[in-house]
């Protein structure tokens, strides 16, 4: 699966493991999609908001339909998110660097996801620029 043709062929992200800091590159991250025209969908257990819209506590708490998780968490948190992405009818989970362990990939294998392992910033940069 080409990452950016995901990106392309999708239109509505999760990012689990949101954050407010600007340094952070899943603040990053859900900012560029934004900007791409994406619906996207801050998740994190105890934020409230990001940038004036609601995050959400879990996937499976989003109420539209949500084509891609895109993983901002260490591989322990990861693996507990998983069933919840499966809950909601994710069926394609992006892990950036840093989130990946053999436990989770095995997990999301079995799980039947799509699974893709880059960087979803990267990989907008290395196609659009």
């Amino acid at each position: 699966m080409n990452p950016y043709e995901v990106l392309l062929s999708n239109k509505a992200f999760a990012i689990i493991g949101a954050s407010n800091d600007e340094t952070r590159m899943s603040n990053y991250a859900y900012k560029l999609l934004k900007s791409k025209g994406k619906h996207v969908y801050p998740v994190h257990p105890t934020l409230e908001t990001l940038d004036n819209d609601p995050v959400y506590k879990k996937v499976s708490d989003i109420p539209q339909n949500v084509d891609v998780a895109v993983f901002f968490v260490n591989a322990s948190i990861g693996i507990n998110a998983l069933d919840d992405v499966v809950e909601k009818g994710i069926q394609t989970i992006w892990l950036q660097p840093g989130t990946l362990s053999e436990e989770l990939v095995k997990k999301a294998e079995s799980l039947n996801l799509n699974i893709i392992k880059d960087c979803v910033i990267a990989t907008y940069n290395r196609n659009e620029n």
